[in-house]
């Protein structure tokens, strides 16, 4: 019970609107919202495994739809068209990817998010000791 008041609250505070009273239960999930973080995705799918509820359904492809309108410029997944370099390792593709699963009824083909990401790090033009995420991938045009 107290877990499900945690994730109700989660889903409030990032725009899905409310998850309901119980799993299923007297949902009013925001189809409407602008949410498009790839994690958050992975959140719903995991709910929507647990608990199939229609609406839940309806607002994780919401949010595949926010994926691919707010992060996929020329090909490539970025997080914003002013962004310069795409990462090997972007999380949107097995987001998505899940998303295609659990509409097919397999969940299970999907690739498991390991809730982490790989890294680089070292000294980088000068700049010391630092990771590939503020020297490479935070790089935006001017």
């Amino acid at each position: 019970e107290r877990l499900w008041h945690t994730a109700r609250h989660i889903g409030r505070g990032h725009g899905l609107g409310d998850l309901g009273a119980a799993p299923g239960v007297e949902a009013a999930v925001d189809l409407d919202t602008d949410a498009s973080d790839p994690q958050l995705l992975f959140g719903l799918l995991e709910l929507l495994r647990a608990a199939p509820h229609p609406d839940y359904r309806r607002l994780a492809l919401r949010l595949g739809d926010n994926i691919l309108a707010t992060r996929f410029f020329d090909g490539f997944f970025l997080p914003s068209s002013a962004h310069v370099n795409a990462t090997f390792d972007a999380l949107e593709p097995l987001a998505l990817l899940t998303l295609e699963a659990h509409l097919r009824g397999t969940p299970e083909a999907a690739p498991v998010w390991p809730a982490g990401r790989g890294y680089i790090h070292g000294p980088h033009d000068g700049m010391g000791r630092t990771t590939d995420s503020s020297a490479i991938w935070s790089k935006t045009r001017r």
